[in-house]
């Protein structure tokens, strides 16, 4: 019985440990797993947060690309490239596009967004009936739209006249070109480029932002790429600098359709540019420039009606914009003429008189150093001329104006001194 007792009493003792032992595991394994379940709990509550701020950065990201880069700027705006008959310059500057187009990006709180694929349609309007060209365009890819010019007759000119044609086909085919995207495809801005212009990477970006200054200053008449002035010793290395110019520049530019509106009953038979620099076009209308090009000629650009008038001389030694500037983050209102006039007046009669033998030693005749910003009196353009070739600056008038002058000022580098080549009269500004 004694054994028998003794062991039920150690059954029981075992069995209890056991059970006791199973009940500690079981409440140390709840215990745990309360712990794991509260942990995971709140590692999911942190998540929720951390994905709901970031589904908020991104919702607002997406409303500032919206607001910037709505469907309506791609809508309302079109590439017009004028081609003719120069298949390697026109195939080099469709690459050139494309690239501008898709390597827009526009920089948001955290992210980069960049705007994959060509957003803004390229039309080409090709003149010459060129086989080999027609082929490049046609299979460009598919945002880029081929027009031709149905009018390929012959003018009737004189004899003195007939060494012109190629300007007068030029004009023909830019008021053809203009009256279809404006007046049959209505658009409202286009921007307009030729088959032998090199193009900055952020030259879009320089056209798009500038845009709505044509809609809300009417005395900006166009937005131009292209500084004629623009060679590496004449420019203030800052590619975020903008002017205001009285001169027509052309070589990568805006316009309005309300401007075309303007213009097309008007349009001359030949030499359209120079037309367009006529007091009775420009009406005292001035574009916008950069200080540092966003288009270049490109070797082809010798080839052409002008024969490389000025290409050796000018045109090639012109620097294109190579960092990109995001002008979209910035605030170019001060491009108005209500705040750029002020500002501008400031800085030239701030700029101190200096006579040309002092801006080309640098110092003044007592032998003090000239400061930042020099001021050059000019009374008449023969004034001008000599002392525009004296420092590489171009020197033609057109239509009473210089090239990049504003209110008949020129400025440019020399050495480290910012030179203002100004008449007399600029106290009237």
């Amino acid at each position: 019985m004694r054994r028998i007792r003794s062991f039920i009493s150690y059954f029981i003792i075992v069995v209890g440990t056991l059970v006791i032992s199973k009940f500690v595991v079981n409440i140390t394994i709840y215990s745990t797993r309360y712990k794991m379940d509260d942990d995971l709990q709140y590692r999911h509550h942190l998540l929720n947060l951390r994905v709901r701020s970031v589904a908020r950065r991104l919702a607002n990201d997406l409303h500032r690309v919206r607001n910037v880069l709505n469907e309506k700027d791609y809508l309302d705006t079109v590439i017009l490239v004028i081609a003719c008959n120069r298949f390697e310059a026109l195939k080099e500057h469709l690459e050139s596009l494309k690239n501008s187009n898709l390597n827009r990006s526009i920089k948001m709180t955290s992210y980069i967004f960049s705007l994959q694929g060509p957003k803004i349609p390229i039309i080409v309007s090709l003149d010459c009936n060129d086989d080999a060209v027609r082929d490049i365009i046609l299979n460009a890819g598919p945002n880029i739209t081929l027009i031709e010019n149905p009018n390929q007759s012959l003018f009737n000119l004189t004899k003195q006249e007939k060494k012109y044609e190629g300007y007068y086909r030029i004009a023909r085919h830019y008021h053809f070109a203009l009256d279809y995207v404006f007046s049959i495809l209505g658009y409202q801005s286009a921007i307009i480029t030729e088959d032998d212009l090199l193009l900055a990477p952020d030259f879009l970006e320089y056209m798009l932002a500038n845009k709505n200054l044509l809609f809300e200053d009417p005395t900006i008449w166009c937005i131009s790429a292209w500084n004629d002035n623009g060679k590496k010793e004449l420019i203030v290395k800052n590619n975020s600098l903008l002017h205001r110019t009285d001169f027509f520049p052309g070589l990568g530019w805006m316009l309005t359709s309300q401007l075309w509106e303007e213009l097309r009953v008007k349009w001359p038979k030949t030499f359209w540019d120079d037309w367009m620099r006529d007091p009775a076009q420009r009406q005292g209308r001035a574009c916008v420039r950069p200080e540092i090009s966003r288009t270049g000629i490109s070797l082809r650009g010798k080839k052409g009606v002008s024969k490389g008038l000025y290409y050796e001389k000018h045109l090639k030694h012109i620097i294109v914009n190579t960092d990109f500037y995001h002008f979209s983050q910035s605030d170019l209102s001060y491009l108005k003429k209500d705040y750029y006039d002020p500002a501008f007046r400031k800085i030239v009669l701030g700029a101190v008189p200096a006579t040309l033998d002092e801006i080309l030693r640098g110092r003044f005749s007592n032998g003090t150093i000239l400061p930042e910003n020099v001021r050059l009196f000019y009374v008449a353009s023969v004034d001008f001329k000599a002392f525009a070739k004296r420092f590489g600056v171009m020197d033609d008038f057109r239509s009473g104006i210089c090239r990049t002058c504003y209110h008949g000022v020129v400025s440019f580098r020399y050495g480290q001194h910012r030179v203002f080549l100004t008449p007399k009269e600029i106290q009237n500004i």
